[in-house]
């Protein structure tokens, strides 16, 4: 993981820095804000690279007035942002017991009655049995003393057992004649109808009596019970979206204010500049300037080949102040503002990087500035998103034959029958919005957090890499050992040969490119350094340096 500090620390030509040099300003003449904005100007408009700020942080000594002011500014922003981020909170815990309700409904008892339909007679049995416990859990559990499980104390040893394993054939012929139930169950083994208990006199008659009675609840509350699963379903449903789609807005919302507390929230200098009854201040301002990329060709050892690399020259500029707060006069509407004036430190470095290490380079810096509202909410968002495709476009795909072929064949599978054979990726989503335009309608939002296919082909990548760890040698002929007789050592010998062989015929195509290859990457860095020198001289004549 590449960071900013291990950087800063490199050595000249070590790893990534090609260049380091510093201007020291200490003339009243030079106020911060100027020498900010020509910075800013030269980098972005001379140069035309490409200029962002990576950081911007500040510290006051305690007892000035700039100290005071800010902590005010700062207070007020915050008190709006804890609001707002109670709010998100509490929508963000209500998306998590929804989503809960709705799994638990979805797949402990809707997918039961579906399974209870099923033609195959193991499936719509044991779906059967998975009801008669959840009614005996969720409903029958109800009726206190009475409760089935309960009059097993009454000495009804038997009565669970019997429920679990009589039906009466009249009431259950009668399900499944309305579609409720499929006539596979009447066909399994195990199935015995309750007379056959009554008649052999296996169980006694007042057991039997109450059974029966338990069996006609029972059938009456699956003949009701998934019309109202089905309705419950699809409310849960509605008002899921609902609450995503309001944590959305929210977020909107919040990250403005989290990221403006967290600006100005001041830095701890730990530096004898900070003296706690002077009106000074340490502020710290770091710019990024990239170039374009350039693709360099290089010899991959791991590989034996040669690969393409993608590198970014990065110019490094970081304004290090310590300065005099100094309130200065405006307008009637807004009396005073400060300005600074005092030493400034100018840090000039210029870094070649890949573009994984860069791209990597910048995520972690925007992770450190909305670190809260990150973890809040941007991260939760992604850890739902297999959660909500699977509520609201796994229905989708299974009602819409096109959309159900587009999914089978870009997965390569012959049957989609469960969420758990869809891997949701933004590549999948893009097939499928070619079927159906309104494939993602109100749910657009959540291709910024679906993985790409090339990003789970990457984990798969890293977990397969993990496991190679033993050599090509001691994976295809183990047996070779110091204790090994003669034969074998000589047959090890012969093997280890031709593997070498083999590593010095790739080494030899590298040596014969190698000169070739070095000039390209030394002109490269000689181009940063140029344009690194660049900045420097620039800065230090416009400053009224000698050059």
């Amino acid at each position: 993981m590449v960071s900013l500090e291990e950087l800063r620390k490199e050595n000249l030509g070590e790893k990534h820095k090609v260049f380091e040099s510093k201007i020291i300003l200490d003339d009243p003449r030079y106020r911060l804000e100027s020498i900010y904005f020509w910075l800013l100007d030269f980098l972005r408009d001379d140069l035309k690279l490409n200029v962002s700020k990576i950081s911007d942080e500040f510290g006051g000594s305690f007892g000035s007035v700039f100290y005071t002011d800010i902590v005010r500014r700062a207070q007020s922003i915050l008190t709006t942002a804890r609001e707002i981020g109670g709010l998100l909170n509490t929508i963000i815990k209500s998306i998590v017991d929804v989503s809960n309700s709705y799994r638990t409904l979805v797949f402990e008892r809707l997918h039961k009655f579906e399974d209870l339909k099923s033609d195959n007679p193991e499936k719509s049995y044991t779906a059967l049995k998975a009801l008669k416990s959840l009614w005996l859990d969720n409903v029958d559990s109800r009726k206190g003393t009475y409760a089935l499980r309960n009059l097993i104390k009454a000495g009804y040893s038997t009565v669970i057992d019997l429920f679990l394993l009589a039906e009466d054939g009249e009431k259950l012929n009668e399900l499944i004649s309305k579609g409720i139930a499929n006539k596979s169950i009447l066909n399994h083994p195990s199935y015995r109808e309750i007379s056959y208990y009554e008649k052999n006199k296996i169980v006694n008659e007042r057991v039997i009596s109450l059974v029966k009675t338990r069996l006609a609840e029972f059938y009456g509350w699956l003949e009701e019970s998934e019309k109202y699963f089905k309705e419950r379903a699809k409310y849960l449903k509605a008002y899921l979206l609902h609450q995503v789609n309001s944590l959305i807005y929210y977020l909107e919302i919040a990250k403005p204010y989290f990221k403006a507390a967290r600006a100005l929230k001041q830095k701890e200098y730990n530096i004898p500049d900070i003296v706690k009854g002077f009106e000074s201040a340490i502020i710290e301002i770091t710019l990024f300037a990239t170039d374009k990329e350039k693709e360099l060709t290089e010899w991959d050892k791991d590989k034996k080949d040669f690969i393409k690399k993608k590198y970014i020259p990065l110019f490094e500029v970081n304004i290090i102040a310590r300065v005099r707060p100094t309130l200065q006069a405006i307008s009637v509407e807004r009396t005073a503002m400060y300005t600074y004036i005092g030493r400034i430190d100018i840090e000039y470095r210029a870094y070649v990087l890949t573009r994984e290490e860069y791209d990597e380079l910048v995520a972690n810096k925007e992770i450190e500035d909305i670190l809260y509202i990150q973890g809040m909410t941007e991260t939760f968002l992604e850890g739902i998103t297999d959660v909500i495709c699977n509520v609201y476009l796994y229905e989708k795909v299974i009602s819409n034959s096109k959309l159900l072929e587009t999914a089978k064949k870009f997965l390569n599978k012959d049957e989609i029958t469960s969420e758990r054979d869809i891997v949701w990726t933004k590549e999948l989503v893009k097939e499928l919005e070619k079927v159906d335009k309104n494939f993602l309608k109100g749910l657009e939002w959540i291709n910024k957090y679906l993985p790409s296919k090339e990003e789970l082909e990457k984990k798969e990548e890293k977990k397969e890499e993990e496991k190679k760890k033993e050599n090509t040698i001691s994976l295809i002929f183990p047996i070779a050992k110091p204790a090994a007789d003669i034969f074998k050592s000589l047959l090890y010998n012969i093997f280890e040969f031709i593997v070498t062989y083999g590593k010095d015929i790739s080494n030899i195509r590298y040596s014969t490119s190698k000169k070739k290859l070095e000039k390209e990457r030394g002109d490269f860095i000689d181009d940063v350094k140029k344009k690194a020198w660049l900045i420097f001289n620039t800065s230090k004549k416009s400053f009224g340096l000698v050059a």
